[in-house]
């Protein structure tokens, strides 16, 4: 059995790329002795081929911008920093940035946008974006270009799931919450839920998760603070 002071595990469960981003984005705050094992719950699936849009596109996730033959002469709304500059890289031009989809929502409308637009989006849906526009007057469609595939928990991150070990478990969106609570049953693990959004933390708190935080904000930036400080928190004997 672990003591009360043992060094935490931390557990990344977003896709393997992301996951080393986060990593490496925690870098030297990481305190002593914290083991990172990293076990990628969903795992993105291009639908289709790439496509060429004729319209201006809503972009709420980098792996959309994957999904574009070409972003030259395409205005695009973002969300978040890094879909941001995918798509500058991809050669579209941002017409603003958000932390979430609901707050891209109140810029597009004060922007006086009339469409129509193009959600460019995966299979699992956290807030109804076009759904809102369009109530709003502003002509927009969607089209599902990637989907997100559960995938198990790696034979490492099971195990340490059945010791007593503290583990804190950054989770990203609704989807890897409910997949990470699924995967998790029985755990006797001392598990630490950091979440990036209150909704996520309502599934895990509904499901009987009694050590959840909250991130101040909805952002990659918020998330590391978060973890970092929930990492440097003892947790009582």
């Amino acid at each position: 059995m672990s003591a009360p002071d043992d060094p935490p595990v931390l557990l990344l469960t977003r896709p393997a790329e992301a996951s080393r981003r986060f990593a490496a984005a925690l870098g030297a705050g990481l305190p002593a002795g914290v083991r990172v094992i990293v076990s990628p719950l969903l795992e993105i699936e291009a639908v289709g081929g790439h496509i060429t849009p004729e319209q201006s596109v809503i972009l709420t996730s980098q792996n959309a911008v994957a999904r574009l033959a070409s972003g030259a002469g395409l205005s695009a709304w973002c969300v978040g920093p890094r879909t941001a500059a995918a798509a500058e890289r991809a050669g579209l031009e941002v017409r603003a940035v958000a932390p979430t989809a609901e707050a891209l929502l109140a810029q597009i409308v004060a922007a006086g946008e009339t469409g129509p637009l193009l959600h460019l989006r995966g299979d699992k849906l956290a807030f109804p974006l076009a759904e809102r526009l369009n109530q709003a007057g502003i002509e927009t469609h969607e089209q599902v270009v990637y989907r997100q595939r559960p995938q198990p928990l790696t034979p490492e991150a099971g195990a340490v799931l059945t010791t007593t070990d503290r583990v804190v478990v950054p989770l990203f969106s609704p989807e890897s919450a409910r997949h990470f609570l699924a995967e998790s049953q029985g755990a006797s693990a001392r598990l630490e839920i950091v979440a990036i959004s209150e909704a996520v933390a309502r599934i895990c708190s509904d499901a009987g998760m009694k050590a959840v935080s909250i991130a101040a904000s909805p952002d990659g930036e918020a998330m590391t603070s978060a973890v970092l400080r929930q990492l440097a928190t003892p947790m009582p004997g």
